[in-house]
């Protein structure tokens, strides 16, 4: 009876010895970048390990991923590689990361068994997989983008330029962009046809909330907007009679195109044609009958500047 006491003890000693060998290593993610971003690369990684799994606590290997704008630095044991990436393709990069990491994962080394033991197949439970984690490749990029700008606009129709500048923001989602800009410009002083001076200044605060489409290629990007345009308008007389002041709202539309070159992941310049269109003018007179100018229908403009993400995924 002892002796068969003494033999189920050794096997379930055995037993247990076998299933701590059979156990995967564990590996953790250190993920300092937001492309490819932690959830990307897991969801490429874990198909690919084997005798592995992923953790979030202290692990005795530990797979890094650095993003350094342009390129980004791979880092697993002793292994180390950096890929350039202009572009920024994110699930590109978490390809290519975890195809790295899964090649170059130390191979499992079992516990030796004395000669002398029983062998019997261990039943072994499947590891349970990490949680889920939704890939971030399956939504679209958020950021939020501060513009800054000068701006020249013309308008042949009456032989009027000005030169400005200004500032907005972007929010953008994907491939589509919602933006807020605004300016101030130079005065117009309109001459008058017999060589005296000018009788009235005009002054523009040009507005737009503009819906925005764009893609990148590398380092460029192109798109184009379209929206509502405001302008704030400020007439003063001058030379005149009882010179009066006036201000009167605008409302119109504007399209443009974008060209974008990239410095970096989050710095990029901008060039940006236009053409705004006003259905209402105003015509801006001496009282009673002198009639001095009707503002323009329609401006085009050109725009050269930088948007810097402040905020990004």
């Amino acid at each position: 009876m002892a002796a068969l006491t003494g033999l189920g003890l050794a096997l379930e000693l055995t037993n247990a010895a076998n299933a701590h060998a059979d156990q995967p290593a564990r590996l953790a993610l250190q993920v300092d970048s937001a492309c490819p971003s932690q959830g990307q690369l897991t969801g490429e990684l874990v198909p690919l390990l084997k005798g592995y799994e992923l953790t979030a606590e202290p692990a005795e290997l530990i797979a890094q991923v650095e993003d350094l704008g342009g390129a980004y630095r791979l880092r697993i044991g002793d292994k180390e590689r950096s890929v350039s990436d202009p572009g920024r393709q994110c699930v590109e990069r978490a390809r290519v990361a975890a195809v790295f990491f899964a090649l170059n994962l130390p191979p499992r080394q079992r516990e030796p068994r004395a000669r002398s033991e029983p062998v019997r197949p261990v039943e072994r439970q499947p590891a349970p997989a990490p949680a889920a984690t939704p890939s971030s490749s399956l939504r679209p990029r958020r950021a939020l983008a501060l513009r800054a700008f000068v701006e020249m606009d013309m308008t042949p129709q009456a032989s009027f330029t000005t030169v400005g500048a200004g500032g907005g923001v972007a929010l953008e989602l994907g491939q589509l962009s919602l933006s807020l800009n605004g300016g101030v410009t130079t005065p117009i002083h309109p001459a008058s046809a017999n060589g005296e001076p000018a009788r009235f200044e005009l002054r523009r605060l040009p507005f737009a909330a503009l819906l925005g489409w764009q893609t990148t290629t590398g380092v460029l990007g192109w798109g184009g907007e379209l929206g509502l345009a405001l302008d704030l308008l400020r007439f003063r007389g001058e030379s005149v009679p009882n010179p009066d002041e006036a201000d009167r709202v605008n409302a119109g539309l504007r399209a443009g195109g974008v060209l974008r070159v990239h410095a970096s992941r989050r710095l990029a310049a901008e060039l940006m044609p236009s053409f705004s269109f006003f259905p209402r003018t105003y015509v801006i007179r001496v009282e009673p009958r002198t009639t001095l100018a009707e503002t323009p229908e329609w401006w085009l403009g050109i725009s050269l500047g930088l948007k810097y993400s402040v905020w990004g995924e």
